[in-house]
């Protein structure tokens, strides 16, 4: 054979081979690899969907309405109770109440008129435990129309109520909270004045408005008639021997 020849002919083998390998990557066989490498992804992928949350996801989970409303009502109930805190159970607690236009009087026993100051008074008393962020007040919804409030001391007056500041000492303490309270003309609506706290009760003072007023300005007056009294006596006799 002649070396022409021999060369076309190796020229053949290898274009048949290329061909060969083509066929082979085209065929049947690769695509079904193909199919079943993408089936076996899919799978991965759909598994990790399946996942269950883990308990960092489940940690910040939104909060529903109605925990929220739990929470707000937990908080309002706790503020409400506030006014016992800091009150040791073996710590007491009293209220009373002096006519102060009546000698200090008992106003419980002694009642009250048109135009006398009252006098109230809520006494803390402590003698073994401390106490801590006390806050005193006093229910003056029923007498409101009835009185006028001279003064309060360091109480504020909000929704019928005077409300003292926090209160704290180490036991043994003793510590007053007053307030005062004039009686106006114009109270034939009520028979008492009543007044309430919550760990001391309440007090009641008889009223009798019919009456006439024996407040300060009212003894004045009665003092300057007695005094006229005496000096037109006294003029009258001092008439009588000049005259002989």
């Amino acid at each position: 054979m002649s070396p022409v020849f021999a060369q076309e002919e190796e020229l053949l083998i290898e274009e048949e081979s290329a061909a060969t390998t083509e066929d082979d990557l085209f065929s049947g066989d690769f695509f079904s690899d193909l199919d079943s490498f993408l089936e076996e992804s899919s799978d991965e992928t759909n598994a990790n969907d399946a996942v269950e949350p883990t308990a960092e996801d489940s940690l910040i989970e939104p909060v529903s309405n109605n925990q929220v409303e739990e929470s707000a009502e937990e908080s309002l109930q706790s503020s409400a109770s506030g006014s016992s805190q800091g009150l040791p159970s073996s710590a007491q607690v009293t209220l009373t109440v002096t006519n102060v236009s009546q000698d200090n009087a008992n106003a419980t026993q002694s009642g009250a008129r048109p135009g006398d100051v009252l006098r109230y008074e809520i006494t803390l008393n402590s003698q073994t435990d401390d106490v801590v962020n006390y806050v005193p007040s006093v229910n003056v919804s029923g007498i409101e129309k009835v009185v006028e409030f001279t003064n309060t001391g360091f109480g504020v007056r909000e929704s019928g109520s005077i409300v003292y500041p926090a209160y704290s000492n180490q036991a043994p303490c003793t510590q007053a909270f007053t307030f005062f309270v004039r009686v106006l003309d114009d109270c034939a609506d009520l028979t008492a004045l009543s007044v309430s706290t919550p760990q001391a009760g309440s007090v009641s003072v008889p009223l009798n408005c019919g009456l006439a007023q024996t407040g300060p300005s009212q003894s004045l007056f009665l003092l300057a008639g007695l005094m006229m009294l005496v000096l037109t006596l006294i003029f009258g006799v001092f008439s009588r021997k000049t005259s002989r």
